[in-house]
This record gives C-alpha cells, structure tokens and sequence, in this order.
C-alpha cells in the first residue's frame, strides 16, 4: 500500500479533516501498533503509551500520537513498513465508524477501570 502523503501522526491528529482523528487513533491505531509490536516480540515497545494512557493529561492522543511517531523513526526497516501501512490506513479512512472497516482492529485500553 502507498501512501504518497502520509503524514506524522502527532501532526495529522491535530489538523482538520473528515471523521475524528483522534477516535482512530484511540479505537484503531494503539490496538494494531500493540498487535504488531507484539507479532515483533517488543512488547515492551507500547509501555510509552500505556503511561501516557494512565495519566491524566489534557493532550493524551496527542501525545500518543507523539509516541507512535517515535516508535517508527527506532523500529527496523520491516516493522516501519508496517507501522507506516497502518498510518496510512488510519489516514486515508474517512469515517469514525472506522474500527470495523479496518482487518485486525482491535479497540485500545483506554481505561482499565471501566
């Protein structure tokens, strides 16, 4: 899958466009970077993300976003293929009903609690 005009994470979510940016980050994009970081054997690679959903910070998405970009620019060349494929994914979907049309799509935790 090309994405000619993929952008940053941290930056997409903040612009504007169709759907909720930051619901496909938070339903779409934390499950399929946790699966495929898993698949790598780096589970540990998502503990970021994980903190950053605990606290409670204002800019959370926003800074998961952040976290995913970081997690791109140190991964392998094959994982960044992958984790780039699902960006790009989560880019080009249009609707916030997104979590069902994407393959392996799994919500995040967002909230242990509840």
């Amino acid at each position: 899958m090309g994405c000619k005009d993929l952008e940053p994470m941290e930056k997409w979510v903040k612009g504007e466009g169709e759907g909720c940016r930051p619901c496909k980050i938070a339903t779409v994009g934390i499950g399929r970077y946790r699966k495929a970081l898993q698949e790598a054997g780096l589970d540990s690679v998502m503990e970021p993300v994980s903190k950053i959903l605990d606290s409670e910070d204002v800019d959370t998405i926003g800074k998961v976003a952040a976290t995913m970009d970081q997690i791109k620019a140190t991964a392998t060349p094959d994982l960044r293929a992958v984790l780039e494929s699902i960006d790009c994914d989560i880019q080009k979907k249009e609707e916030c009903g997104l979590c069902q049309d994407v393959p392996d799509a799994q919500p995040a935790e967002v909230n242990a609690e509840g």
